[in-house]
């Protein structure tokens, strides 16, 4: 946990490089191609680099947005929020929750496997991460419909329209790059102040 911590306090950029954020090792037909270039290694291997600056930047949004709620969740009127957190991989959801549980996060996050159908109506700022998950635009109705107007996606697919949502093209199949994701949050939901990001 502590190498991983000394890792994360270097720059952003070596950061992604060093997690392999850089790289897709597939593309599947609903995958977009606006941000890469694809290299054959053999007749069945290849290997997908995708353009840093826009994943660096897009990656900077994704940690700005959760800094933004956390400073709320930190000020004097206690304002209620929540991050949900689904992804469809199983794994992903019992690493990061047993994850924030080590970390002993308290800023209110709920990981599932599913769509979050209740509504909520309590909190005051909700925020959605979907992990490999594309959205239609009946999900972004019921998203909305449950004031979920902050909602951000990590995922490799191609899609028409973003319905105002953030997003950062890449694909979490790889073990190492849910941790990073996981230990960025923590990292974000633990501290009290941010210095700028480089």
């Amino acid at each position: 946990m502590n190498n991983f911590s000394k890792k994360i306090s270097k720059s952003l950029l070596s950061n992604l490089i060093t997690f392999d954020f850089v790289l897709l090792t597939f593309l599947n037909k609903r995958s977009s191609n606006n941000f890469s270039v694809k290299y054959k290694l053999a007749k069945k291997n290849y290997v997908v680099r995708l353009e840093l600056l826009e994943l660096l930047k897009t990656f900077k949004r994704f940690i700005r947005l959760f800094q933004f709620m956390h400073k709320f969740f930190n000020n004097a009127n206690k304002i209620k929020t929540l991050l949900y957190i689904w992804s469809d991989n199983l794994q992903s959801v019992y690493l990061l929750n047993l994850f924030f549980k080590k970390y002993k996060i308290k800023f209110p996050i709920t990981i599932k496997k599913d769509f979050p159908h209740k509504f909520f109506n309590f909190l005051e700022l909700k925020s959605t991460l979907a992990l490999d998950y594309t959205l239609n635009p009946n999900n972004y109705q019921s998203l909305f419909m449950r004031n979920f107007f902050l909602v951000q996606k990590i995922n490799s697919f191609n899609e028409s329209s973003n319905f105002g949502s953030f997003k950062i093209f890449n694909s979490l199949n790889v073990f190492k790059k849910v941790l990073f994701v996981g230990v960025v949050l923590a990292q974000i939901f633990k501290k009290e102040k941010y210095a700028p990001l480089k």
